[in-house]
């Protein structure tokens, strides 16, 4: 059973989701530019600082590396932490 509240936020969502896409079709150009605009950023600056992050990380999980780390570090925290190995 929903209640009022959930009714008058639902309702709340619809209006301003209406009120969005009126605004989306009335400033297309406005939307475009700002959109073409964040493609290019992202192309230009985000996937070629995330590339090499891609790369390693791949390389990384192919020579199961993640399932080294414990090893040598699990005597370290052991002494940080005071807890036993396990």
């Amino acid at each position: 059973m929903i209640n009022i509240r959930d009714k008058l936020l639902n309702s709340f969502i619809v209006v301003i989701s209406i009120v969005s896409l009126i605004e989306l079709i009335i400033n297309k150009m406005v939307v475009f530019n700002n959109v073409s605009y964040a493609i290019k950023l992202w192309i230009n600056s985000i996937v070629p600082s995330i590339f090499p992050f891609f790369i390693v990380s791949d390389i990384l999980i192919s020579y199961n590396f993640f399932n080294y780390i414990p090893r040598f570090i699990k005597r370290f925290f052991a002494r940080i932490f005071g807890v036993n190995d396990n």
